[in-house]
């Protein structure tokens, strides 16, 4: 008997219901006690998953202000690092780069030292939009 020949397998039978049906608890309740639905299990407080709408509860301001300024502390310390160092003696004297020859080859030529002054550009660039685009949603919300 060939592949051709072989009797099929039966295809996975067409679920009707992907999701339960959203019934209110006040049809399934008896004497004021709500009762679970048999084909699905009621989810306690702690299992149930349910998203919160967005900008439902969102971070005080003073979080989000703190966190703005580390991140554009970080940003341009290591955009300033990136963009300055492939040019200084610190890069041309490393102890890796005098170690491995041809890595050494590869990181002392200029267009190598300019992408990564480049990656340093952009990291200050992305310091500098943060500050500029910096909205305090909450303060907008109160003010109208």
């Amino acid at each position: 008997m060939s592949i051709w020949q072989r009797p099929r397998c039966p295809l996975m039978p067409i679920q009707s219901e992907l999701f339960p049906p959203d019934v209110p608890s006040a049809q399934n309740t008896t004497s004021g006690a709500a009762r679970p639905s048999p084909r699905w299990p009621a989810a306690q407080p702690s299992q149930t998953n349910a998203p919160k709408p967005a900008g439902a509860n969102p971070a005080p301001v003073w979080i989000r202000r703190f966190s703005l300024g580390v991140l554009v502390t970080f940003c341009l310390y290591i955009g300033l690092l990136l963009f300055c160092l492939p040019w200084t003696r610190l890069w041309i004297q490393n102890p890796y780069i005098l170690a491995y020859p041809k890595l050494g080859h590869l990181l002392l030529r200029g267009a190598t030292r300019g992408v990564i002054s480049g990656i340093g550009l952009m990291d200050v660039w992305i310091g500098l939009t943060e500050v500029i685009y910096y909205r305090n949603t909450r303060d907008d919300k109160a003010a109208s």
